[in-house]
């Protein structure tokens, strides 16, 4: 058993329309690059592992 774990910064979801007063930045993420991200996890060879992948966007906004 392998475990794996991502750290997605915000990804464009429904999520952000239901926490109101709380926009969705500008530069979410589209889902896809997490999905992406994923795959390519799931593509490597038993020996090999990624620790703690942060995807956020480019360029990552400031707080």
């Amino acid at each position: 058993v392998r475990v794996q774990t991502v750290l997605p910064g915000a990804v464009a979801t429904p999520i952000w329309r239901q926490n109101h007063p709380i926009p969705a930045p500008a530069n979410a993420l589209p889902p896809e690059r997490v999905a992406d991200l994923i795959l390519f996890m799931l593509a490597l060879p038993p020996d090999t592992q990624i620790l703690a992948p942060a995807i956020v966007p480019f360029p990552a906004s400031n707080p």
